[in-house]
């Protein structure tokens, strides 16, 4: 095996020039693939992280404290209320409103929307920010983290406050440790029940200079650390509940009554279904790149292997005569086209990692993950496949002193 690997890097350098070709051509595949890949995947980047509650049997809620209508006996303003009231109830995955007058000193304070996250939220809808980190990263001490949005007020990473919380009140230790970028995502409640037909409904691109947030800028925390420190928090106009495995009927019915008294519902099927139609138009529209980039790919793979077989006849040949078989020939060229993979990868790498720190995929879909990574993986056991075969058909039955001479 050694000398295989010593032959196959001798081969590499020996065909140092379309070998560098080859590489090119292989780190333009892989970013081809990257960057379908994360096209594709964009397309279901918000139903994918809630497909399991979004499949399964169960409501999507507005439960409201301002309303006219709802009695106070009807509120349900937590996940726990809905756990206790209603065991039939399996999951809740829903952001919350608390009050953030975040006081620098006796004389200054600013005003911000709080929104709780739950770990769900947390972990698969994380906003672009301009500094700073996101809150799957927070360190376990006395202190509430929040991530703020754009403001007027200069408020920004790194500023330290004070909330009052609790009965009897306390001071709690805020910090903000990142903020979002103008005109991000975030995952926010729709005003309004029939505001909601999609999944995509519950995000918004919030922009500072938009009419509709301008006056409430808002600061984003754990629903986990939330709770730690006692500060309250609601349920506001949206959550999504699924039902356990085996709900009755009547226990559907009985779950279905008490969130449209609580301010509405719709069946959790509706939701689906509107998603996954929108999911497909934009699937369809992405049909022909991808095909592109598929044969782009094919074609690329197996033009490389051939140039590369075709270089090397001549070093078959002379490995054959000297006692070498044909199966310990193609394990050289096995090895030398490895290298290549080895380096295409590195400066693929190098390429995402240069463009990030430079910002330059900040406001793209690009980014490498595990599907990214199974493609990439396809690609390059097809091109080592294909560096196997090629030499085999290309030689055929063609006897080493042929193939020599024909390559003087």
């Amino acid at each position: 095996m050694k000398a295989y690997c010593k032959l196959g890097y001798m081969e590499f350098l020996r065909n140092l020039g379309i070998n560098l070709i080859i590489i090119l051509e292989l780190v333009l595949v892989l970013m081809s693939v990257i960057f379908t890949v994360s096209s594709v995947k964009s397309q279901l980047r918000y139903y994918l992280p809630l497909s399991d509650m979004l499949e399964g049997d169960g409501f999507y809620a507005t439960p409201q404290t301002a309303i006219g209508g709802v009695k106070p006996e009807d509120f349900l303003l937590s996940e726990k209320d809905i756990r206790e009231k209603y065991p039939q109830t399996k999951d809740v995955i829903a952001p919350t409103s608390f009050g953030a007058s975040l006081r620098k000193d006796e004389n200054v304070f600013y005003e911000f929307r709080g929104i709780g996250y739950d770990p769900v939220i947390i972990d698969n809808f994380k906003p672009i920010l301009v500094s700073g980190k996101w809150l799957d990263s927070v360190d376990d001490d006395n202190t509430l983290h929040l991530v703020v949005s754009n403001n007027y007020n200069s408020v920004t990473t790194g500023d330290e406050f004070e909330l009052t919380v609790g009965e009897p009140e306390k001071k709690l230790k805020v910090e903000i440790i990142g903020e979002v970028m103008d005109g991000a995502v975030i995952f926010k409640s729709p005003e309004n029940l029939s505001d909601v037909t999609k999944i995509d409904s519950c995000f918004i691109n919030y922009k500072l200079n938009d009419e509709k947030y301008v006056h409430q800028p808002v600061v984003i925390a754990s629903q986990e650390e939330l709770d730690k420190f006692d500060v309250y928090s609601y349920i506001d106009k949206c959550a999504f509940v699924s039902l356990k495995d085996g709900a009755t009927n009547e226990e559907k019915e009985e779950l279905k009554k008490a969130l449209e008294r609580a301010g509405g519902c719709k069946d959790m099927d509706d939701i689906k279904q509107n998603s996954l139609m929108d999911v497909k138009k934009d699937l369809i529209f992405l049909t022909p790149i991808v095909f592109g980039v598929l044969i782009f790919t094919v074609v690329t793979v197996i033009c490389m292997s051939a140039i590369n077989a075709k270089k090397q006849l001549r070093s078959y040949g002379i490995y054959y005569t000297c006692g070498s078989r044909w199966r310990q020939c193609i394990m050289i060229s096995a090895f030398s086209s490895l290298i290549t993979e080895v380096i295409a990868c590195i400066l693929s790498a190098l390429v995402l990692v240069l463009a990030k720190s430079f910002g330059l995929l900040s406001e793209t879909v690009i980014e490498f993950g595990l599907w990214q990574a199974v493609a990439c993986a396809a690609v390059l056991v097809l091109n080592l496949i294909t560096s196997v075969i090629m030499p085999i058909i290309i030689i055929g039955k063609t006897q080493p002193r042929e193939i020599i001479k024909s390559n003087e």
